[in-house]
């Protein structure tokens, strides 16, 4: 999911960057919000919230958290009267809960909102905090200004607890995590679901709307729940709730069990700020993306929201630098591989070529940034292409080196490390204890520097690989070579800055060097136009530029349009007409 402004401190609670301030109050003293029951009614005209927290508090008797969505109307610690004040920096974006005579320990906060809710982002005018509409209702995560729970400002802060949500009786719903515990009709007009938050998190999200459900049982039992708005076309939303119930369980096999039986897709329509938004289970997706233009978008889409349920759900990131690739970048690389190993690999290719491509023609190599560069956040298109098309092409890069199944269990350790426990640290760390090495000199390279390497490749008459590295660094460089009696060899070349050479026995018809998109990387022929790579301009260029004529660099986000730069000769943008005239010339 994309982010809004972050914070100075780590808001990467359930899969995203909450939207925040750029300095948080600062906080001396020790808060800890350990528990919240959540009474949310959504069936009249005004939102009614009722907060009822437990919040370890040492050495103060106050604590900031984001301002709140409706006014507060009751709001006592520990049975006393307690009040809200505005920061003195941000106004009514962040309130102080003030109960100075409460003292260290425990503090029982009740807190009850009521009124029409101010649904209008604080922080993006354009956008909207939440949607209140006859027929939807929707609580986003907490923004500063439109809270509907408690937010600890200045910590990575998971919670347990509870939501009760009243909504009308002929609204679906979907609040904390899985199925309803409870589903009844106190024969008021209502209906009364009561959702369980067993599982640490800090984001949430309350969700009912009109509509008809598309419901499918995956291998291992969980049920996938898509709610179609009323008059959407079902048959998009059916074939993202069959492709979820195939991942899923590849999801839980690798990363390990989510601790919940049912997951919910749900579309949010007016001004929602993201494509996806992933809340442990809860998975919310623009309306637009059940638009016959984005139909592309909404199986990938919905793979990577669900990754979101580990990658930022029951395990995220203790770290601000870095918290984006740790979450986004995971939780893309997630998706493409279990839409793979669950359906096609040419699946899986698609996708990370097209997060290479995206990445390779869309940015500005002067304004290029590390993926670990503290100031990335500050740079919202740059972040994006970075983070999520770099970075999960990166984890591919790595996987291919230490192998899949190493770096499965690799990323299963890592997710069991729990909230606040994912870090770059613990991705090396773990990637040697699953037996996959040293990975220190893969993060340097390709982490903690901009850009990426360009390859020139030729091979000659003895049959000698040749393939120079532009850029600083140690490459795992698969290779398959196809010799003029059909046969095929794979191999692997080590290769660093510089020149390096692999012996083939023999002059090949075709190389193709890093033919699954292992990494970001150009390809270039030493010879130009000898898109074969065998050394000759010849007969197979032309074949192989006619096998892949019609790939282009994609003109949206997350689009793949079968596009390799190795094969448009003339670089204008198309594998066409023209690269076989560059070759003929």
């Amino acid at each position: 999911m994309k982010p809004s402004t972050p914070t100075s401190r780590p808001l990467f609670g359930a899969a995203l960057l909450v939207p925040a301030l750029c300095a948080a109050p600062a906080l001396a003293a020790g808060v800890d919000v350990v528990t919240q029951h959540l009474s949310v009614d959504l069936s009249g005209e005004l939102l009614r919230v009722q907060i009822d927290a437990t919040v370890d508090i040492d050495g103060a008797g106050s604590f900031p958290v984001y301002g709140l969505v409706a006014p507060a109307t009751e709001l006592t610690v520990n049975g006393a009267p307690a009040t809200l004040r505005d920061d003195e920096q941000y106004g009514a974006l962040v309130q102080w809960l003030e109960a100075p005579d409460a003292g260290d320990g425990p503090w029982a906060v009740h807190l009850v909102l009521e009124g029409a809710p101010s649904c209008r982002s604080q922080l993006n005018p354009n956008l909207d905090a939440c949607t209140f509409k006859d027929d939807e209702r929707v609580l986003l995560p907490g923004e500063p200004g439109a809270a509907w729970y408690l937010l600890n400002v200045s910590a990575l802060d998971p919670f347990t607890g509870s939501i009760t949500l009243r909504t009308a009786t002929d609204m679906s719903a979907a609040a904390g995590q899985g199925a309803p515990l409870t589903d009844e009709q106190p024969g008021d007009g209502t209906r009364l679901r009561h959702f369980a938050i067993d599982t640490p998190t800090e984001t949430l999200g309350a969700w009912a709307r009109r509509g008809s459900a598309v419901e499918v049982t995956a291998s291992d039992g969980t049920r996938v729940v898509v709610t179609a708005p009323e008059g959407a076309d079902v048959v998009p939303l059916t074939r993202t709730a069959e492709a979820m119930a195939r991942v899923l369980p590849r999801y839980q096999s690798m990363f390990g069990a989510l601790p919940f039986d049912e997951v919910h897709i749900l579309p949010v329509s007016g001004r929602f700020a993201f494509g996806g938004m992933g809340l442990l289970g809860n998975i919310m997706l623009g309306d637009f993306i059940t638009w016959p233009d984005f139909d592309y978008l909404i199986v990938q889409g919905a793979a990577h929201e669900l990754g979101h349920s580990w990658w930022g759900g029951l395990a995220s990131a203790g770290d601000y630098v870095g918290g984006g690739f740790l979450q986004e970048a995971f939780a893309e690389y997630s998706a493409w591989r279990a839409l793979g190993e669950t359906g096609s690999d040419d699946e899986r290719l698609a996708g990370v070529r097209m997060n290479a491509v995206w990445y390779l023609t869309q940015t500005d190599p002067a304004a290029d940034l590390a993926i670990l560069d503290e100031s990335l956040y500050d740079h919202q298109d740059v972040y994006v292409l970075v983070t999520y098309h770099k970075g999960s092409v990166v984890l591919r890069t790595l996987e291919e080196k230490v192998g899949r199944d190493v770096f499965a269990q690799a990323l299963a350790a890592m997710v069991a490390r729990g909230p606040g426990g994912l870090s770059v640290d613990a991705l090396v760390e773990e990637v040697a204890a699953a037996g996959g090495g040293d990975i220190t000199r893969d993060v340097e390279q390709w982490l903690r520097q901009p850009g990426f390497p360009a390859l020139t490749v030729g091979v000659d008459e003895g049959g000698a690989l040749a393939l120079a590295v532009e850029g600083d660094y140690a490459l795992h460089v698969p290779v398959r070579a196809t010799f003029a009696d059909g046969g095929v060899v794979d191999s692997a070349l080590e290769a660093s800055m510089g020149d390096n050479a692999l012996a083939l026995g023999r002059r090949p018809v075709l190389v193709e060097v890093d033919p699954r998109w292992s990494m970001v990387r150009t390809v270039t022929p030493r010879v130009p136009g000898d898109v074969s790579l065998d050394g000759r301009k010849d007969a197979v260029d032309l074949m192989e530029i006619a096998l892949r004529v019609g790939g282009r660099v994609p003109e949206q986000r997350r689009q793949d349009g079968s596009y390799d730069p190795l094969y448009d000769t003339n670089a204008d943008g198309a594998i066409d007409e023209g690269d076989f005239a560059a070759v003929l010339e």
